[in-house]
């Protein structure tokens, strides 16, 4: 009976003690886990950039010859080739490129 009586005093001094590692380790668990996680954030996104700056665009020059260019009726710049394929732009670009030709415009005008 003595060995039970020993092992029940030692359980109700060790319980407090053992509650809190427990707590501490899962605290400790999580805030480890968290950091990880971020990381594997981190490169994730690095990597998805990085694959993206592999992309190069080329750059064509388009004479005034070869496009027309239309508005269409929510203010998106339609840009037509002789080929009869053509790239929606969305309003902003319309007006930045009629404000740049419009500016181009005058000046020739002023300089007259």
């Amino acid at each position: 009976m003595m060995k039970k009586e020993k092992i029940k005093e030692f359980l109700s001094k060790a319980k407090p003690t053992l509650t809190k590692v427990v707590r501490y380790s899962i605290i400790t668990v999580a805030i480890v886990a968290s950091f990880l996680v971020g990381k594997f954030v981190e490169s994730y996104k690095n990597k998805k950039s990085s694959a993206e700056e592999e992309v190069t665009n080329k750059v064509v020059k388009i004479t005034k010859d070869e496009v027309n260019i239309a508005i269409d009726e929510t203010n998106n710049l339609i840009i037509f080739d002789n080929q009869g394929e053509y790239v929606i732009y969305e309003d902003s670009i319309g007006h930045t490129i009629f404000k740049l030709y419009s500016r181009n415009i005058w000046a020739q005008h002023v300089a007259e």
